[in-house]
Protein backbone atom coordinates (compact mmCIF):
# COMPACT_ATOMS: atom_id res chain seq x y z
CA UNK A 1 0.00 0.00 0.00
CA UNK A 2 1.44 3.55 -0.85
CA UNK A 3 0.13 6.53 0.83
CA UNK A 4 1.38 9.63 -0.52
CA UNK A 5 1.34 12.73 1.84
CA UNK A 6 2.91 16.29 2.79
CA UNK A 7 6.65 16.14 3.78
CA UNK A 8 6.72 16.63 7.56
CA UNK A 9 10.44 16.00 7.31
CA UNK A 10 12.59 19.00 8.29
CA UNK A 11 15.27 17.68 6.16
CA UNK A 12 13.54 18.33 3.26
CA UNK A 13 11.62 21.79 2.60
CA UNK A 14 10.61 21.30 -0.79
CA UNK A 15 7.12 20.80 -0.01
CA UNK A 16 7.24 17.81 -2.19
CA UNK A 17 5.09 14.81 -1.54
CA UNK A 18 6.55 11.68 0.28
CA UNK A 19 5.54 8.42 -0.37
CA UNK A 20 5.11 5.98 2.96
CA UNK A 21 5.26 2.01 1.97
CA UNK A 22 2.93 0.24 4.27
CA UNK A 23 2.46 -3.75 4.45
CA UNK A 24 -0.93 -4.27 3.15
CA UNK A 25 -0.53 -7.32 5.39
CA UNK A 26 -0.75 -5.01 8.19
CA UNK A 27 -3.60 -2.44 7.07
CA UNK A 28 -5.15 -5.37 6.26
CA UNK A 29 -4.70 -6.96 9.81
CA UNK A 30 -5.78 -3.94 11.40
CA UNK A 31 -8.82 -3.28 9.27
CA UNK A 32 -9.96 -6.99 9.98
CA UNK A 33 -9.33 -6.51 14.25
CA UNK A 34 -11.02 -3.04 13.79
CA UNK A 35 -14.28 -4.12 12.80
CA UNK A 36 -14.69 -7.59 13.51
CA UNK A 37 -13.06 -8.38 16.48
CA UNK A 38 -13.41 -4.39 18.35
CA UNK A 39 -16.62 -3.94 16.34
CA UNK A 40 -15.81 -0.51 15.15
CA UNK A 41 -17.12 0.82 11.80
CA UNK A 42 -14.64 1.64 9.09
CA UNK A 43 -16.57 4.51 7.01
CA UNK A 44 -15.83 6.60 10.63
CA UNK A 45 -12.89 8.86 9.38
CA UNK A 46 -12.06 8.52 12.88
CA UNK A 47 -11.71 4.61 13.10
CA UNK A 48 -9.22 4.99 10.40
CA UNK A 49 -7.24 8.03 11.49
CA UNK A 50 -6.71 5.45 14.60
CA UNK A 51 -5.26 2.96 12.05
CA UNK A 52 -3.35 5.26 10.37
CA UNK A 53 -1.71 6.64 13.56
CA UNK A 54 -0.97 2.57 14.51
CA UNK A 55 0.42 2.22 11.11
CA UNK A 56 2.95 5.10 11.99
CA UNK A 57 1.61 7.72 9.96
CA UNK A 58 2.40 11.21 11.93
CA UNK A 59 0.49 14.05 10.46
CA UNK A 60 -3.19 12.81 11.03
CA UNK A 61 -4.93 16.41 9.54
CA UNK A 62 -2.57 15.26 5.95
CA UNK A 63 -4.44 11.56 6.53
CA UNK A 64 -8.07 13.17 6.88
CA UNK A 65 -7.81 15.12 3.93
CA UNK A 66 -6.48 12.20 1.65
CA UNK A 67 -9.65 10.61 2.84
CA UNK A 68 -11.89 13.11 2.47
CA UNK A 69 -10.43 14.03 -1.31
CA UNK A 70 -10.51 10.43 -1.87
CA UNK A 71 -6.68 10.89 -2.93
CA UNK A 72 -6.81 7.22 -3.39
CA UNK A 73 -9.86 6.36 -5.66
CA UNK A 74 -7.59 6.51 -9.04
CA UNK A 75 -5.06 4.00 -8.04
CA UNK A 76 -7.99 1.73 -6.53
CA UNK A 77 -10.05 1.90 -9.81
CA UNK A 78 -7.16 1.36 -12.01
CA UNK A 79 -5.88 -1.61 -9.78
CA UNK A 80 -9.45 -3.12 -10.17
CA UNK A 81 -9.56 -2.56 -14.01
CA UNK A 82 -6.43 -4.32 -13.75
CA UNK A 83 -7.49 -7.17 -12.22
CA UNK A 84 -10.78 -7.51 -14.43
CA UNK A 85 -8.75 -7.41 -17.37
CA UNK A 86 -5.53 -9.54 -16.57
CA UNK A 87 -7.25 -11.75 -14.49
CA UNK A 88 -10.94 -11.84 -15.17
CA UNK A 89 -11.66 -10.90 -11.90
CA UNK A 90 -15.27 -10.62 -11.13
CA UNK A 91 -15.67 -11.09 -7.37
CA UNK A 92 -14.20 -11.40 -4.05
CA UNK A 93 -12.92 -13.35 -2.65
CA UNK A 94 -10.40 -14.60 -5.82
CA UNK A 95 -7.29 -16.42 -5.57
CA UNK A 96 -4.28 -16.17 -7.87
CA UNK A 97 -1.58 -18.70 -7.12
CA UNK A 98 1.79 -19.06 -9.01
CA UNK A 99 4.65 -20.09 -8.15
CA UNK A 100 6.55 -17.39 -9.65
CA UNK A 101 7.09 -14.28 -8.32
CA UNK A 102 7.34 -12.49 -11.90
CA UNK A 103 4.13 -10.69 -12.47
CA UNK A 104 4.30 -11.29 -15.89
CA UNK A 105 4.73 -14.91 -15.77
CA UNK A 106 1.31 -16.35 -16.46
CA UNK A 107 2.34 -19.80 -17.23
CA UNK A 108 2.13 -21.46 -14.31
CA UNK A 109 -0.66 -19.16 -12.71
CA UNK A 110 -3.94 -19.91 -11.09
CA UNK A 111 -6.53 -18.23 -10.81
CA UNK A 112 -10.45 -18.64 -9.96
CA UNK A 113 -13.24 -17.60 -7.58
CA UNK A 114 -15.26 -18.22 -5.27
CA UNK A 115 -15.00 -20.25 -2.06
CA UNK A 116 -12.43 -23.33 -2.23
CA UNK A 117 -12.06 -26.82 -0.40
CA UNK A 118 -9.28 -27.03 1.03
CA UNK A 119 -8.49 -29.89 -1.21
CA UNK A 120 -8.77 -27.12 -3.94
CA UNK A 121 -6.07 -25.39 -2.74
CA UNK A 122 -3.63 -28.86 -1.98
CA UNK A 123 -3.94 -30.06 -5.08
CA UNK A 124 -2.81 -26.57 -6.89
CA UNK A 125 0.01 -26.64 -5.04
CA UNK A 126 1.16 -30.08 -5.49
CA UNK A 127 0.63 -29.36 -9.34
CA UNK A 128 2.81 -26.31 -8.95
CA UNK A 129 5.52 -28.21 -6.44
CA UNK A 130 5.23 -30.69 -9.38
CA UNK A 131 6.47 -28.29 -12.20
CA UNK A 132 9.68 -26.92 -10.70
Amino acid sequence: VQYCCSNNNNNNKSGEEEKIIISSDKVNQLLFEAEYENGQNLSDVNVLLEIGKTLGIKDENDLAMYLALDKGKEQVQKDIAIGRQRYQISGVPHFIISSSDDDDDDQDRQSFSGAQKPKTFLSIFEALLAEE
